[in-house]
């Protein structure tokens, strides 16, 4: 699955209701949305969305960084070896 097409959940501040959108919604017109439960407009600050998802991209990079990293480490240790943790 894309990561632009995992979802967040926004939660209404009005009643508590949690709406679900993806990255792709909230990068493109995540300045508000309309709760479905009591139709209050919530406003949302996009510079702290957009500050947040490079900080999730990042993460992401790092972890597949040290996924890539780890693979090779296990390629180099032979099939037969019981190291102990």
């Amino acid at each position: 699955m894309p990561f632009s097409s995992l979802s967040v959940k926004l939660t209404c501040i009005e009643c508590g209701q949690q709406t679900a959108k993806t990255f792709d919604w909230l990068r493109e017109h995540a300045d508000r949305f309309d709760c479905a439960h009591c139709g209050v407009t919530v406003v949302i600050d996009q510079k702290q969305v957009d500050d947040e998802l490079v900080k999730l991209v990042g993460a992401i990079d790092e972890l597949e960084h040290q996924i890539h990293a780890l693979r090779a480490r296990l390629r180099l240790v032979p099939a037969h070896s019981t190291s102990e943790r």
